[in-house]
């Protein structure tokens, strides 16, 4: 089963981003902690049914620009457009990563990862997980539809 996790927000600064957010939206952020090998550390707002807004912000640049995870060259691009915080990707949860691995390899659907992920807790802590990204052959289904 694949659920919302997350919807993921650019920003420079997560923190003064997270800080307008919640006054308008009446939501409250907290630091979500620091992603050392990508250059970059987090705010989240949770919600009641566990998903959760994250303000994505960058600590490190050149890290940042040079790390190979998807989301995080995602944000570099976003970054380089525009510095104000924009919505640019969201994350579903599952507890079937492999299943999915396998009926994508069955059905032919090209992905990259998983790719591990974790990050340091404001409390010292480290949370780990992975991250799946499907790839999609534009060229291809863009020719489809012309036909």
């Amino acid at each position: 089963m694949l659920a919302l996790d997350h919807i993921v927000i650019s920003g420079k600064n997560a923190e003064s981003a997270s800080s307008n957010y919640g006054r308008k939206f009446s939501i409250k952020a907290i630091k979500g902690g620091d992603h050392a090998n990508w250059g970059t550390y987090n705010y989240l707002a949770y919600f009641s049914n566990e998903s959760y807004i994250e303000w994505l912000g960058v600590n490190d640049p050149e890290k940042m620009k040079t790390a190979d995870n998807p989301l995080i060259q995602h944000l570099s691009k976003i970054l380089e457009e525009t510095e104000q915080p924009t919505a640019f990707q969201f994350a579903l949860r599952t507890t079937e990563m492999n299943e999915y691995i396998r009926h994508f390899q069955e059905k032919d659907i090209r992905f990259y990862g998983p790719v591990p992920g974790q990050r340091q807790r404001p409390d010292g802590s480290t949370l780990k997980w992975r991250m799946l990204f499907p790839l999609f052959d534009y060229q291809k289904r863009d020719a489809a539809v012309s036909d």
